[in-house]
């Protein structure tokens, strides 16, 4: 009985912290470059906004889409409206004709319970899918380049996988760098790295970048429990990993029996163990890159910057 109300306790804590990384998207003003050269840019839907850019008048020598993190985005999200954290990408590296930095719109919202993970990642897939074939399509001079974090960072290093098998929305060609903050599938292999962390993987199975892993930075902090989770919390959240993936609670699309069925007495002591270092994980994770750890942001800029056309 103890065994199962500890492990209840753990499963609780653990859908506690994921959906409290929810964030308000930010209502920052679209910088003047963007607004001049993207037209329409109250088109909400992401078949507007890329049927309606019209880059081929005025193309930019390079184009940066920021994915932004779990509950900070929807399909009707403005692209030039960033979310908080893309907000620095926005004023230091728009620089029309060189660059435009624009926000993806996504499902991000598994975060309320209505949707699962694994369908909200799938609609930023879908999302990115379609936004740069629009901005190759419109602009097939421009060099493309991936900024993505949290969720962001899944859905992005999913989209290079794609072009990496030769199966992507863009050719491989075109794709300049990709940069991924906090990535829950991160991958140090073939890689560029920023950030405290080494080696381990994030909360899903990493990523595989083929012939592509040379223009990925992976921007990992050590006690960031989203892309470090080997080294902070594996027994926490490993043993769950397909709950975490796929539940909608609020839709009933969650087994609390079959959940409780797998807690063994020894990961179940393990996982509360590790409780503590999560909390602090998550907080790592949503706050570090904007404080205390913004040199490795910084790098991930640069590194974007440095692969311009």
């Amino acid at each position: 009985m103890k065994t199962k109300k500890l492990a209840l306790a753990c499963i609780t804590t653990i859908t506690t912290l994921l959906t409290s990384t929810t964030t308000a998207q930010a209502q920052q003003p679209a910088t003047p470059s963007a607004q001049a050269h993207i037209a329409n840019s109250n088109a909400n839907t992401i078949d507007e906004w890329t049927r309606d850019l019209h880059l081929g008048d005025t193309c930019p020598n390079n184009v940066t889409v920021y994915i932004p993190p779990s509950g900070s985005s929807t399909l009707l999200s403005n692209p030039l409206i960033p979310h908080f954290g893309g907000v620095h990408q926005q004023v230091t590296m728009n620089d029309y004709p060189t660059n435009i930095v624009l926000t993806l719109p996504y499902n991000a919202l598994w975060t309320t319970g209505l949707i699962t993970y694994n369908e909200s990642r799938n609609s930023g897939i879908q999302s990115a899918n379609k936004a740069l074939n629009a901005i190759h399509s419109q602009c097939p001079g421009a060099r493309i380049h991936l900024y993505g974090y949290s969720e962001g960072g899944d859905v992005g290093a999913h989209v290079v996988e794609s072009i990496s098998r030769g199966r992507g929305p863009i050719p491989k060609r075109v794709l300049g760098s990709a940069v991924f903050q906090g990535n829950p599938v991160r991958s140090t292999v073939g890689t560029h790295s920023a950030g405290s962390a080494q080696e381990g993987r994030g909360l899903f199975t990493p990523a595989k970048y083929g012939d592509q892993a040379e223009k990925v930075m992976e921007v990992c902090g050590v006690m960031d429990v989203v892309c470090n989770t080997s080294n902070i919390a594996p027994n926490l959240y490993y043993l769950y990993e397909d709950y975490i993936s796929n539940s909608a609670p609020l839709r009933g699309k969650f087994s609390l029996r079959e959940a409780i069925r797998r807690a063994t007495p020894e990961i179940v002591l393990r996982s509360g163990v590790e409780v503590p270092r999560s909390v602090v994980g998550w907080i790592v994770h949503s706050t570090q890159y904007y404080t205390l750890s913004r040199d490795a942001r910084d790098a991930g800029e640069n590194f974007i910057q440095a692969h311009f056309a």
